[in-house]
């Protein structure tokens, strides 16, 4: 590819020489956008220009993914245009290439464009959040279909309907059944909110079918640990593990999934399950980008940060969201990787970033968490809030 010169508002404040800061975020998850969101007021006041750079244009309500699967709540409700969301901010629909931090300039591809193009920053902020990698598992990621964009959730919802209709005409037993056999590989907290969703809507669905009984669902949950949800206390999961028992989901503990065919999912003792889908819900990865950059990364591949936020290797630069490993000086360890933590991890470096520029000390970040929730579909859920533990209707 070719380069050009840049005539974005960036560039033009870097040739003119205006001193305006310029705070480049990068990432359109929950840390880019509130980050973007508590900087706004500052780029309209004119104290700052502000860039946000991500590879799509909406903003995805990730939790909140998983009932895109079985309709209870429609696509179109979960996402946001940023350019709506962030109206005093420059922002680039592009993949992020590299990171010159010498020069200070991000380098970035827009679609269907044959040059790069450079932002300069001032101050960066990195939000690229995590990928998923199926490629350590033989066949996983030809035969498997990956839960982490709205694009999956559409994709698998229209794969469920287009295996209800086969189902439907389907004469040989055996094929019926591996049409109606669903396994989800990883028993935390989307894997349980898509078992939960797909078992819903099946059997829903199935009312509307002459020929298919909703008993012939047959969703299969599979965890390689003892227990599902390690996130939640035990007695909270042992309540989800049961509630998803009862209402059909079959949950099998110690159980990982080996590898993957178009019509099985193979399983690490040698045995298989028929199917003709499996949903993985495993193999998080570190965003490629972190790759690039010359600073410390934890054992998951995050970016070590300090208690500001900060990449202490890199002047100017600070990270928040999945992709950073960030002290928690409440619990010890690291913060956990949740939008309720990225939200405020976002805020928070705001406000840090602002408090820099007016030639303040920034402050370290402390969150207590307030709770989680885990959907278990049908007006159910299991929660802790506050100290309180909750499940069942009063939890949803």
């Amino acid at each position: 590819m070719s380069t050009r010169s840049d005539s974005t508002p960036e560039a033009t404040a870097a040739q003119t020489g205006r001193t305006r800061p310029r705070v480049v975020i990068l990432g359109g998850g929950y840390g880019g956008i509130y980050t973007a969101l508590k900087l706004q007021k500052a780029a309209k006041r004119g104290e700052i220009d502000l860039s946000l750079i991500s590879r799509n244009n909406f903003f995805l309500l990730y939790p909140m993914l998983a009932e895109a699967v079985s309709g209870s709540i429609e696509p179109p409700h979960i996402v946001n245009p940023i350019r709506r969301l962030c109206r005093y901010c420059d922002f680039h629909l592009a993949e992020i290439e590299a990171i010159d931090f010498e020069n200070r300039n991000v380098i970035i591809h827009y679609p269907d464009q044959t040059y790069y193009r450079s932002i300069p920053y001032d101050r960066l902020v990195i939000s690229v959040g995590s990928s998923t990698d199926l490629s350590r598992i033989p066949g996983m990621s030809d035969h498997s279909y990956p839960f982490k964009t709205l694009g999956d959730a559409v994709g698998l919802r229209n794969h469920l309907i287009s295996l209800l209709e086969r189902a439907e005409v389907e004469d040989d037993p055996v094929k019926k059944q591996r049409q109606m056999t669903f396994v989800v590989a990883g028993g935390g907290y989307t894997g349980v909110e898509v078992a939960a969703e797909i078992n819903d809507f099946i059997r829903e669905a199935a009312k509307s079918y002459r020929h298919i009984e909703p008993d012939e669902a047959n969703v299969i949950l599979l965890q390689g640990g003892s227990r599902i949800l390690p996130e939640l206390s035990e007695g909270l999961a042992d309540f989800g593990h049961r509630l998803l028992e009862r209402r059909g989901i079959d949950v099998r503990l110690n159980t990982r999934v080996a590898g993957a065919t178009a019509e099985y999912a193979i399983l690490m003792d040698g045995s298989s399950i028929p199917t003709r889908t499996l949903v993985a819900t495993i193999g998080s990865a570190p965003n490629r980008l972190l790759d690039k950059l010359p600073c410390s990364r934890d054992s998951q591949g995050r970016l070590v940060v300090d208690e500001t936020l900060s990449v202490p290797e890199l002047e100017g630069v600070c990270a928040v969201g999945d992709c950073a490993a960030i002290p928690d000086l409440n619990s010890g360890g690291t913060c956990p990787p949740t939008a309720q933590f990225a939200v405020r991890e976002a805020r928070w470096l705001a406000r840090n970033i602002l408090a820099e520029i007016k030639g303040k000390e920034p402050k370290p970040f402390r969150y207590r968490s307030l709770g989680t929730f885990v959907p278990m579909g049908r007006y159910s859920g299991v929660a802790e809030f506050l100290g309180l533990k909750l499940r069942g209707f009063l939890a949803w």
